[in-house]
């Protein structure tokens, strides 16, 4: 009775790693030899050596970040690097937190034979989404021989719009496209 052995390919061990980048200029990575050195206050103190500024941010237990390394002389601020890169991605994941949120809208769609429990339903839900500030797409689906008539969509939509107009604006009036009348609403500023 054999054991068969599997080896592992010698040459699997020997692949090229791709370098590591260090992307952020810090520290030793600093290609700099003169620089213009910013406290953690913001205050100048002054153009000195690489050597010289990273002694003075050792002393401090801080680190040397290059902030506008296409100034003459680059711009270094001593600072705590890891809290630094910290605040800036909760900073980011703010920013797009707020800037994603206003740009969705919700759609609420009906027919127009929807009935009237329904329609109080759909609206409810219409007055909830206006007051939580989003934008919204009424839409009014067209069926079988209902698609030609625009008339029956049209009264259908405008009875929603009249429900919601204590709570939005009509953004864009109402339009047909394909087996859909639509049209969009925003909700109402309060003031502050």
């Amino acid at each position: 009775m054999t054991k068969e052995v599997h080896l592992i390919n010698p040459n699997y061990l020997k692949r090229p790693q791709p370098p590591r980048v260090q992307k952020d200029l810090v520290n030793e990575f600093i290609p700099f030899r003169q620089v213009l050195v910013v406290n953690e206050d913001g205050q100048k103190i002054g153009i000195m050596s690489k050597d010289e500024a990273l002694d003075i941010a050792a002393d401090k237990d801080l680190d040397l970040f290059c902030i506008a390394p296409q100034a003459k002389p680059p711009v270094c601020k001593i600072l705590n690097f890891s809290k630094y890169k910290f605040e800036k991605k909760k900073a980011e994941r703010e920013n797009k937190s707020k800037n994603s949120r206003p740009n969705l809208d919700k759609e609420i769609k009906i027919t127009p034979f929807t009935g009237q429990h329904d329609i109080e339903t759909k609206t409810n839900q219409a007055k909830a989404l206006l007051e939580k500030g989003w934008k919204l797409k009424l839409t009014v689906l067209l069926k079988g021989r209902m698609v030609d008539k625009v008339d029956v969509a049209d009264a259908a939509l405008q009875k929603m719009i009249d429900i919601l107009k204590d709570y939005g604006t009509v953004e864009k009036a109402p339009t047909k496209e394909g087996k859909n009348y639509f049209c969009y609403m925003s909700p109402i500023k309060k003031k502050k």
